[in-house]
């Protein structure tokens, strides 16, 4: 997860194109201090957004359509989802020119 989040820090740095990478990563027991990525989000704030929370009793796993051998039920997750946005500025700055609709 930290060097998927680092991947997409550097590709908004990067980039030309008016990009945003949407993540998904887990919030443990606690704040965001304890976080491995958290150093990412606190050192590049002008590119990386908290947009909100998915609590934990809220998150569910799609059942597989086929098994390879015996059924396994998925467990209940234990820690809420952070949805963060790495923005590339130009993105950030004109978010909708760019939208076909």
């Amino acid at each position: 997860m930290h060097l998927s989040f680092r991947h997409a820090i550097y590709s908004a740095i990067l980039s030309t194109e008016a990009t945003v990478t949407f993540m998904f990563l887990p919030s443990w027991k606690g704040s965001m201090i304890t976080c491995p990525f958290s150093n990412l989000l606190t050192t590049y704030p002008h590119l990386c957004y908290k947009i909100g929370t998915i609590p934990a009793n809220q998150v569910t796993c799609a059942t597989p359509q086929s098994w390879a051998s015996q059924e396994t039920l998925l467990p209940q997750a234990f820690w809420n989802l952070r949805i963060i946005a790495v923005w590339y500025t130009v993105a950030r700055l004109h978010p909708n020119s760019h939208n076909p609709t």
